[in-house]
C-alpha cells in the first residue's frame, strides 16, 4: 500500500497509539465493543496465531481503516476524532487484502474474488465487482487520478473507476503479480 510521506508518520503513530492504547486498557467498553480480547496488545503487535493476520491502519479523513483476519475477516473504520468504531463488516470464510482510500471511502479485495468500494460516512457499499476465479487478496490496491488498480492472482492488472466499479481495462498475465506502481509522465 502507498502512504504519501506526510501520512507515513501518522499511520505509525496511529498503530502505535492503538497498541498502547490496548496494552495499557485491556477492559476498556471502546475495545470490548470492538471484541479485542485482553491479549489484544499482542495481537495489534503482531504475534497472531499461524495464518491470521491485520492490516495496517489507513487514515484518511476523519476515519481510520483496518482489515483483521482470524479464521474469518473484519473491515473496521474508527472516527479519528473519538476513536469509536462506526463500522465493522464480517466477511465469512475470506480474506481481505491491503486497503486503498480516498476520503471516506475505502477499496479492497477479497479471496473469494472481489473487488469492494466501501463508503464509511453513508455506512453502504459504494460498489463492487465480482469475478469469482480471481482472489484480490494479494492484490494491494492503489488509487491514482480516480482509477482504482488491483492484482488478481494468475489474472493480471485491473483498472476501475474508483467512483463508479466500471472496469476500464485489464491486462492479462497467468503469473502472480502482487503490487503495482503508477508514475506520471
Amino acid at each position: 500500500q502507498y502512504v504519501p510521506a506526510r501520512s507515513a508518520v501518522r499511520t505509525v503513530t496511529v498503530l502505535a497509539a492503538v497498541s498502547l492504547f490496548v496494552a495499557k486498557n485491556p477492559r476498556s467498553p471502546r475495545l470490548n465493543a470492538m471484541r479485542f480480547t485482553p491479549s489484544s496488545y499482542q495481537f495489534c503487535t503482531g504475534a497472531l496465531p499461524t495464518g491470521h493476520n491485520y492490516s495496517l491502519p489507513l487514515v484518511s479523513g476523519r476515519t481510520i481503516f483496518f482489515t483483521v483476519y482470524v479464521g474469518n475477516s473484519y473491515f473496521y473504520v474508527l472516527d479519528t476524532a473519538t476513536g469509536n468504531r462506526v463500522v465493522m463488516l464480517k466477511f465469512d470464510d475470506n480474506e481481505l487484502s491491503t486497503l486503498a482510500a480516498i476520503g471516506s471511502t475505502a477499496f479492497f479485495g477479497t479471496q473469494k474474488g472481489s473487488v469492494v468500494a466501501y463508503d464509511a460516512s453513508a455506512r453502504a457499499l459504494k460498489w463492487s465487482f465480482e469475478q469469482t476465479d480471481v482472489p484480490f487478496t494479494n492484490g494491494h490496491p492503489l488509487i491514482a487520478d480516480g482509477v482504482l488498480y488491483i492484482c488478481g492472482e494468475r489474472k493480471g492488472v485491473y483498472a476501475f473507476s474508483a467512483d463508479t466499479g466500471t472496469l476500464l481495462w485489464q491486462f492479462k498475465h497467468d503469473s502472480y503479480l502482487s503490487g503495482i506502481a503508477v508514475q506520471d509522465d
